[in-house]
């Protein structure tokens, strides 16, 4: 069984190995449970496969102008929607498969204070059919109505106006007019990058909710996690924010280390006339 598990990891990798050993666990146990295994458990008896953790990577802020910049000024990323749907995710952090399911009536542009509500996302049917699952990848409790940033009701106002539409109908269809597959877009999103010469960039879905989160969450952890959809801030702190380099001023802690100058004179005048009385003696 440690064999098999070994193969998993260096065929396909530590995750999808490390998720067979816990259904395997969970096979056998249920086979305990009810006699079918002779001799017990013995995935328990394989050690654990850890994960090693990659870091949390997000772009700065003049990263993220020049690829709206670059995205904008090449015609086919501006008509195909990926420019638009780069901004949306880099303007409410949204992952990609509630991106895709978004219809205009979640939208209130006109508003006050202009609103998104996330309130689903793509999930798969029989074969490749997508459709779209009534809650967010977390359960109910992670519907949102996020405050749109200016820019962003500029940008998707101006693809309303330019776009026929009813209330139901989608944000961003497929060229049948259906739900996007989420693989589909990450591939747009991927073939954009290429396409405006940005490949240093680790530009994909998820790195821009990542900046989103750490652009946040670098100012109120809190804020971040509920604008994320998140259950808890230790899922954003850990996976959604790049560790800041930049740490409060806390000099004012330490300044009480050092002497003041006359502390420090008298203290070497009495060092000095220590060894003189030794000379003395």
């Amino acid at each position: 069984m440690e064999g098999f598990f070994d193969a998993i990891k260096k065929e396909v990798g530590k995750p999808t190995a490390q998720l067979a050993r816990v259904c395997l666990r969970g096979m056998y146990d249920l086979a305990s449970k009810r006699g079918a295994a002779r001799f017990g458990n013995l995935v328990r008896l394989t050690a654990p496969i850890s994960v090693d953790r990659k870091p949390v990577v997000a772009l700065n802020p003049a990263q993220v102008k020049m690829v709206r910049k670059m995205l904008r000024a090449d015609r086919y990323c501006a008509r195909s929607g990926v420019a638009d749907i780069v901004d949306l995710i880099l303007g409410t952090g949204a992952r990609i498969g509630e991106v895709v399911v978004l219809r205009w009536k979640h939208f209130d542009l006109d508003a006050e204070i202009p609103t998104l509500l996330i309130e689903a996302t793509a999930a798969w049917g029989g074969g490749k059919s997508v459709y779209a699952q009534p809650y967010p990848k977390d359960g109910p409790q992670a519907r949102r109505r996020l405050k749109l940033p200016r820019w962003l009701t500029e940008v998707m106002r101006t693809r309303r106006d330019q776009m026929p539409h009813e209330p139901e109908d989608l944000v961003f269809p497929s060229r049948n007019g259906t739900i996007h597959h989420p693989n589909t877009a990450r591939r747009s999103i991927n073939d954009a990058r290429d396409r405006v010469g940005l490949v240093e960039l680790p530009m994909n879905p998820h790195t821009y909710r990542k900046t989103v989160g750490t652009k946040i969450g670098h100012q109120d952890i809190e804020k971040a996690a509920a604008q994320l959809g998140h259950s808890t801030s230790e899922v954003t702190k850990r996976h959604y924010v790049e560790p800041a380099v930049e740490v409060p001023d806390t000099r004012s802690y330490l300044e009480d280390f050092a002497e003041t100058v006359d502390e420090f004179v008298t203290d070497v005048e009495e060092y000095v006339a220590s060894f003189a009385d030794t000379d003395q003696g």
